[in-house]
Order: structure tokens, then C-alpha cells, then sequence
């Protein structure tokens, strides 16, 4: 169940057509990277590639609003009607082990044994953030209304949701200095990938080996085998798929 609603999450086409103003504050190289609809718009979809950048860098409020709501109500429809069986699977399974809640169930097996337990640490945690949360909710307001003044926009007194990552982007670009369209240039993709499955490699005792020529939906897309690093056994296969496509195999 759980499964068929993250397949409609990753085979959702939606996309948003904006205008170059409307994306303002991305840089050059996303905004030319994006496909064009037929009258020239931008296609930015909901995909975590598009979805992160335009929320962190857009300084467009209405342009991140609309992408907020979009991403939020992706396949409501569909995804509501398994939620729901979900929910009701679930209390039923709980139900026939005597626990409870599902949340009981699933904590049994942990340290924290109950959902009691839980609330009640999740509970002191909140106190205590909360002198510090309020701190930065002051910091985030104050950068707000520098903007709106700057951009001539009325300042609402409120943190939204679709200004949450865009004004902590903020914080991070002003307060500590951090700019992520510098940062990434430190680390290109072919560099991260190799490393990542470097780290792989060495915890589990594996091999892997990029098959040349191998039957792939994309360019992009590489084919590995895994072998037992100590007998050089092959123990399977897996594709590496690392860029969002319309329905890419999973």
C-alpha cells in the first residue's frame, strides 16, 4: 500500500509554468537547464531537482506559494484513498496484537517501548527549543521585512510556509556566510557518486562494477553488478539512476 502511493508520488508529471521574472533569483544555470512549454514558459515540475532550488533561491513569493500548494496536493486524489486503507490496515493489525495504536506497535521492539514515552520526551524537547526557535523566528521576520521592503512587497507579519526555506537559505547566505551555489561547485556529481559507493564498497565487504553496454532507459543511467568483495562471487545487479525523469523505472 505504502508502496503504490510512493509510485504515483514518482511517476507525477505535474508541472508549473512560470516566466524568467517569476523565477527570479535562481541562477542562470537551473533556469536554462528547464524545458519550455509551447508559448515559452519554464516547466519547473515537482520533482526535489526543481521543487528545493526554487523554494530556497526564488525571491518571488506568489511563485513560491504556488509551488508549495502544488507539491503538497501532489496525487491527493489517489494518494488519500490508500492513506486511508493504510490507517485502517493498520489499527486492525494493532488490534489483533493488542497494542493499542499502531505508533505502540511499531515501538515495541525499540527502547522507547511506548508512544507514551515518546510524547512525553518530545514534549521537555519542545520546551526547551522553544526560547531558542524564538530567536530564530525573530531573525527570519526581521530578514522578511528587509525584503519586502527592498522589493517593495507588503510584509505580512508571518512566516508561511512557502517562506520557511527560503528565508532559513537566508539566514545561512547572511548570518553564516554559506552560499550552496558556491558550495556545490566543491562537489561535482562524479566526484559524490564514486565516493558514496566507495563508502558502500568498504562497510559492506562489496564490489561494484559498471557493466558497459548494458540495456538502460537513459544515458544517465548505469547498470552495477555486486560481487562479494572477499570470494568475488556476483551476488546481483542494481541500476543507478540519478536524476528525476518522467516515469524512470524504479
Amino acid at each position: 500500500t505504502l508502496f503504490r502511493s510512493n509510485k504515483n508520488l514518482t511517476e507525477d508529471i505535474t508541472f508549473l509554468p512560470f516566466s524568467r521574472e517569476e523565477l527570479g533569483g535562481l541562477p542562470d544555470d537551473f533556469l536554462n537547464a528547464l524545458e519550455k512549454t509551447e508559448d515559452d514558459k519554464l516547466k519547473v515540475t515537482l520533482k526535489y531537482p526543481h521543487y528545493f532550488p526554487v523554494m530556497k533561491k526564488c525571491h518571488m513569493p506568489e511563485t513560491r506559494r504556488k509551488m508549495e500548494q502544488a507539491f503538497n496536493s501532489r496525487c491527493k486524489e489517489a494518494n488519500c484513498l490508500i492513506l486511508k486503507e493504510l490507517v485502517k490496515l493498520r489499527a486492525e493489525k494493532s488490534t489483533l496484537l493488542n497494542f493499542s495504536t499502531h505508533a505502540d506497535f511499531v515501538l515495541e521492539m525499540n527502547m522507547t517501548k511506548s508512544s507514551k514515552t515518546v510524547s512525553k520526551f518530545l514534549g521537555e524537547l519542545s520546551q526547551k527549543l522553544k526560547p531558542l526557535g524564538e530567536q530564530e523566528r525573530a531573525v527570519i521576520l526581521d530578514l522578511k521585512k528587509k525584503e519586502c521592503e527592498k522589493r517593495g512587497l507588503e510584509f505580512d507579519g508571518q512566516i508561511n510556509a512557502w517562506d520557511m526555506r527560503y528565508y532559513m537559505n537566508q539566514v545561512e547566505e547572511t548570518v553564516y556566510s554559506v552560499d550552496q551555489n558556491v558550495l556545490k561547485e566543491y562537489f561535482p556529481m562524479e566526484v559524490v557518486t564514486s565516493g558514496l559507493l566507495g563508502i558502500y564498497q568498504e562497510l559492506l565487504g562489496l564490489t561494484f562494477h559498471p557493466e558497459k553496454d548494458a540495456p538502460v532507459w537513459h544515458e544517465d543511467v548505469t547498470l552495477y553488478s555486486v560481487k562479494d568483495a572477499a570470494r568475488g562471487q556476483l551476488i546481483g545487479k542494481f541500476y543507478l539512476d540519478l536524476y528525476p525523469r518522467e516515469r524512470s523505472e524504479e
